[in-house]
Order: C-alpha cells, then structure tokens, then sequence
C-alpha cells in the first residue's frame, strides 16, 4: 500500500469516526467498509484490524453484538500476530473495551486493563492511555453500582488526560457518562 492509499483509508477511519460522534451511523458504517475492503484488497492487516476494532465500536452502538463480537475476535487475531509492543497494547485495550461482548470474566478483565496501561505509559501514548482507563471505568460501571466509586476514579483520570490532549469530545464524552450514571444512582 503506498502512502496516497494509507492517506485514504486513514482519511476514511477519521470521518468515520467524526460521522459516529454525530450520530451518523449510516455513513460511519459506509466509510469503515470502504476502508476494510481497501485494507483487505492491499493486504495491510494493520489497516485491516485498525478498520475492524472501529467497526465493532459501531455494532455495539448499534446493540448488533453478535457483530461487534466477531469484529473484535478478528481485529484480536491480526494485532495477536502483528507482536510487537504497540499491537499488544492495543489488542489489551480492545479486549478491555469489549470485554461484556466478548464474555470476559471480570478478573481477566482486570488483568488485560493493568497490561494495556502498563504497555501504553511505556510507549508514551497518553489519548490511547485514557481510552484505555475510560474503556475500563465503563467495564467497572457495567459491574454495578458497587463499582461506581472506583469507576468515577478511572473516568477522571480518563477526562484528564483527554483534557491535557485536547481531546475535548472525550471529555464531554466521560462527563455525559458520569452525568447519567449519577442520575441512575
């Protein structure tokens, strides 16, 4: 794949995903297939994976879990066999993220978020550091509300470091999290 067809796919993950923080799920859904097929007819498997972790993101949005599951299972397998350090931590962070689709236990859990942090401080990498702690404080609420109070302890450190990055949809993301999770309480 030269670098004006990486341009592209990576041009058609980013407005995927800005098209899902608008809620426009009909053309996020367009432009993750477009990019998994240009991956997959170019053979990058890291494009491929990268395409299939966003397009599970998608399906869980959508509560269509039998394909959010078999998004993550075959985005698990290609980052498995990428074996090195950032696809490790990204694998971790994936099954974090999908850990009530993909029917972890909660230890295991625990102990795929401790390695995905670990793996991402090492590597320097702080947005994905914070999707990891936010993947893991919604996993905590997901437990039940005797989680909470550790969960809003992960969600902040999350909304920190998206604010030191700038990434303030993530932000407002945890803050509307916290907000309805506190509503429910």
């Amino acid at each position: 794949m030269n670098s004006l067809e990486k341009s592209y796919v990576k041009a058609l993950i980013g407005r995927a995903v800005v098209y899902d923080l608008i809620g426009n799920i009909k053309d996020a859904l367009e432009d993750i297939n477009t990019a998994l097929f240009f991956a997959r007819e170019n053979q990058n498997i890291e494009w491929e994976a990268d395409s299939l972790l966003r397009l599970s993101d998608l399906y869980i949005d959508l509560s269509e879990y039998n394909e959010a599951q078999y998004a993550v299972k075959t985005a698990l397998k290609i980052y498995k066999n990428l074996k090195d350090r950032k696809g490790e931590a990204l694998l971790l962070a994936a099954r974090v993220k999908g850990a009530k689709c993909l029917k972890i236990a909660d230890r295991e859990v625990d102990m795929l978020y401790r390695k995905a942090v670990r793996l991402f401080k090492l590597l320097r990498s702080p947005y994905k550091l914070a999707k990891t702690y936010y993947y893991y404080g919604t996993f905590l609420l997901s437990r039940g509300a005797k989680h909470y109070d550790q969960a809003t302890y992960y969600l902040d450190k999350a909304r920190k470091i998206f604010g030191d990055v700038g990434a303030k949809f993530w932000v407002n993301m945890v803050d509307r999290l916290e907000t309805r999770k506190a509503r429910e309480r």
